[in-house]
């Protein structure tokens, strides 16, 4: 599904630097924070030892927003999943999904309505399509 993301080994350091950030965003980074961004890095090609690079230094893997949508939603998908994997999604947490939806060209209403399916269904698992029918709205 992501074999063109995959082959850009820049970008790839690049979101796992996001997912760290949104990780700190409320200032407690949870180990199981750390699992799910060790998890996307394996899914994404990008080795323990640059995991561990990035987040300690996540300011050297500046992000460029890809120019594909499907990309740029994967990318805050991640982003949204991180944040919400603790079980405590903050305001700073919020702030900084928007933030970064703005970046990926992400309409921010999408981006609200896509933190209330995350909160909605805190604790239990997301059905199937309760994303993609927010998603839906905002096609054209």
């Amino acid at each position: 599904m992501f074999e063109d993301f995959n082959q850009d080994a820049e970008r790839n350091r690049s979101v796992i630097a996001l997912l760290c950030e949104m990780a700190r965003a409320d200032k407690e980074q949870s180990r199981i924070e750390e699992k799910y961004i060790e998890h996307v890095a394996e899914q994404l090609g990008v080795v323990p030892e640059e995991v561990n690079l990035i987040k300690t230094k996540p300011e050297q893997f500046p992000f460029k927003p890809p120019s594909a949508e499907k990309e740029r939603m994967t990318i805050l998908y991640y982003l949204l999943f991180t944040m919400r994997v603790d079980r405590k999604i903050r305001q700073k947490e919020e702030d900084m999904a928007h933030s970064i939806g703005i970046r990926l060209g992400i309409n921010p209403a999408l981006t609200q309505d896509l933190i209330r399916v995350m909160k909605y269904n805190d604790g239990k698992e997301i059905p199937e399509n309760a994303m993609l029918d927010q998603i839906k709205k905002y096609l054209n």
